[in-house]
């Protein structure tokens, strides 16, 4: 083996699924998404929030019954836990993948939030012809009153 260059024994860097990954619309219809909120301990659907897109982020909810999330289209929103009702929106520019976060410092809380649908989410969504804008990745922090 000396002087081999390409040992075909040796392992290749890179992700691996256990298994090729192809994003596609369902048969018959569109993807989309939504967002429950469900009472803990009798599991009954309180509200529901429909997305176009299948959301890929993760939610927040505080103790002030509130909702966090971002959706892949670059908007981040607040939502009344106890209603659904949307409370407040901000675009931000680029998907979202990760999930808010809340911290204090103090005394004053605040929310931040990662934007970009990344390098692993964004050719799943370009597979099933989901073009959110995911030009760029940030960070947005939020104080709340």
């Amino acid at each position: 083996m000396t002087g081999t260059t390409n040992d075909s024994r040796s392992a290749r860097a890179g992700l691996f699924f256990g298994g090729d990954q192809v994003a596609k619309h369902p048969p018959g219809g569109e993807a989309y998404g939504h967002l429950d909120a469900r009472d803990p301990v009798t599991g009954e659907r309180k509200w529901t929030i429909h997305f176009k897109y299948p959301p890929i982020g993760s939610v927040l909810s505080t103790a002030g019954d509130l909702v966090f999330h971002g959706d892949l289209e670059g908007v981040v929103r607040a939502y009344d836990g106890d209603s659904g009702a949307e409370l407040w929106h901000f675009r931000t520019g680029s998907g979202h993948r990760g999930g808010p976060i809340s911290y204090s410092v103090n005394g004053k809380q605040y929310i931040a939030v990662l934007t970009g649908s990344g390098a692993i989410a964004g050719p799943l969504m370009d597979q099933a012809g989901i073009k959110p804008n995911r030009n760029y990745n940030a960070l947005y922090v939020y104080a709340l009153p």
